[in-house]
């Protein structure tokens, strides 16, 4: 596929040789141009990168162009990349002055290419994030929606998946140090909008019940040999309260897409911690049947 955007993308450089307008008396744009043409852009850029590029739409759309390969070749992965916010003001620039609409498809098609390494970088950044870098993964994100270029149902999937993905990484870091409740609300305010903005959400609500459940039993695990008497019954109807909470998720979370057996192992625990011995024999026997 990669292999296949480039030439495309090739082809449409060579194409403005051809485009009305084009400052091709411009040695330092025209050296840009047939560097680009036999692939060496970072020279390409230096040579471009000296030149006046006036009001041409074409001239920035090379510009754009060639940053975007240099962005490509030397920074991709980079989070921070200053090759690709240069690329998306000067190819958004050649659409601005594209009165003629010539290079503007051409530029989207450019654009649209840097929206989808943004995103890539705001689902690699949930993966690695640390309390001192949770502001990232949103920042690169909203790049990612900002030069998007398809339909809004696209759109909407990523956000979905990005939400999804940023939850998780919150709830890691949660899980590696309970003590820091930083992560703990934004894991369920993350999965509480989940649910509100995509109802069909199939993990949100089991989510939310495995939250609620830990912490039920991060609750008694804080009990000590020390622990006096009063203090275990504070924490024995602290754990339940908790417990109580991540029934009504776990039973939702049947409802909105097939349950799985991750599904009824967590209302199954959950049943056994609230003592329903019931229920616990009810999901055991439904269990049996379905995955044994």
């Amino acid at each position: 596929m990669e292999s296949t955007i480039k030439i495309i993308a090739i082809s449409i450089l060579f194409s403005l040789l051809q485009v009305a307008g084009f400052s091709q008396g411009n040695p330092k744009i025209t050296k840009a141009l047939e560097l680009s043409k036999s692939g060496q852009f970072d020279q390409a850029l230096v040579a471009i990168s000296q030149a006046d590029l006036g009001n041409s739409a074409q001239n920035f759309y090379l510009y754009g162009y060639i940053l975007k390969e240099c962005y490509k070749r030397n920074e991709l992965g980079t989070f921070e990349s200053e090759l690709r916010n240069k690329a998306r003001m000067n190819l958004t620039k050649s659409i601005e002055l594209d009165s003629k609409n010539e290079v503007t498809a051409n530029a989207k098609f450019a654009i649209s290419y840097l929206s989808s390494t943004w995103y890539n970088d705001a689902l690699s950044a949930t993966i690695i994030m640390d309390s001192s870098t949770v502001n990232i993964p949103e920042e690169l994100f909203k790049n990612a929606q900002s030069t998007h270029q398809g339909t809004k149902d696209e759109l909407l999937n990523m956000e979905e998946e990005f939400l999804s993905k940023l939850a998780e990484g919150h709830y890691r870091l949660w899980i590696t140090n309970t003590e820091n409740i930083f992560h703990l609300n934004e894991c369920v305010r993350i999965y509480t909008l989940l649910v509100s903005k995509f109802p069909g959400t199939c993990s949100a609500h089991l989510n939310l019940a495995i939250i609620s459940y830990n912490q039920g039993i991060f609750v008694i695990r804080s009990a000590g040999s020390s622990t006096n008497i009063e203090d275990l019954f504070t924490i024995q109807d602290r754990s339940i309260q908790k417990f109580k909470e991540a029934l009504p998720f776990a039973e939702k979370s049947f409802q909105d897409c097939k349950p799985q057996e991750s599904n009824y192992k967590v209302l199954l625990y959950i049943n056994k911690a609230l003592g329903n011995e019931e229920e616990v024999k009810r999901i055991q026997s439904e269990m049996k049947k379905r995955f044994q």
